[in-house]
């Protein structure tokens, strides 16, 4: 069977495509000729467009977009921080990035956005969908529709402080996928304050049928 994956806010690809057991993502010469293989990127940091257009855009199983997926299509703000990495659909909060200027510092540009089921109509399953927009996650989750139905394996960045500004935590993420069946099954890259409080951490899905 066909491995689809998706990766929203695909800076960290390939190193982020890691759980679960057989979506490790080798050199791209064995993706090239992996017929089992389709791969599709979201990164509106041209800058890192850029980049993975340089790394993979001749493999004729990989798409990559310019875009920011969200729920709703349009032209929008985007928060190009110093650390590019922290860039995001919304405006980072100053008091939960104390002392952290490279994310606090920003450029605002304009991006296009647009909602995942619209991009992808076609796709018959995604096999791992991969999430990590900087608090728009949620938001991106719900521009599936009724793709979410047909998702495998999930994962996807929880916060749970609110970094930036109007973003949900990983409660509202944890409710929002348990009504569609999914159950948290890993943990990883838990970040937390030197006061022992947790920021955030990456947590995987896989959909319930049971």
């Amino acid at each position: 069977m066909k491995k689809i994956i998706v990766d929203v806010g695909a800076t960290g690809f390939p190193a982020a495509i890691s759980y679960p057991d057989g979506f490790k993502l080798n050199n791209k010469e064995e993706s090239k000729v992996d017929s089992t293989l389709e791969v599709y990127l979201f990164e509106p940091n041209l800058d890192f467009y850029n980049k993975l257009i340089e790394q993979f855009g001749e493999l004729t199983n990989f798409r990559i977009y310019p875009l920011a997926l969200s729920n709703k299509k349009g032209t929008f703000d985007f928060y190009l921080t110093d650390k590019q990495d922290c860039s995001s659909l919304k405006a980072p909060k100053e008091e939960a990035w104390v002392n952290r200027p490279d994310v606090t510092n920003f450029t605002m540009l304009q991006v296009e956005v647009d909602l995942m089921k619209n991009v992808l109509p076609n796709i018959p399953y995604i096999s791992y969908l991969k999430i990590d927009t900087q608090g728009n996650d949620l938001e991106t989750l719900m521009g599936l529709g009724k793709y979410i139905s047909s998702i495998k394996f999930i994962k996807i960045e929880m916060p749970c402080i609110n970094l930036y500004q109007s973003d949900y935590n990983h409660w509202d993420i944890l409710y929002y996928l348990k009504q569609n069946n999914f159950k948290p099954v890993f943990f990883e890259n838990i970040s937390r304050k030197k006061d022992g409080q947790l920021i955030e951490y990456d947590c995987f899905f896989e959909r319930d049928n049971n």
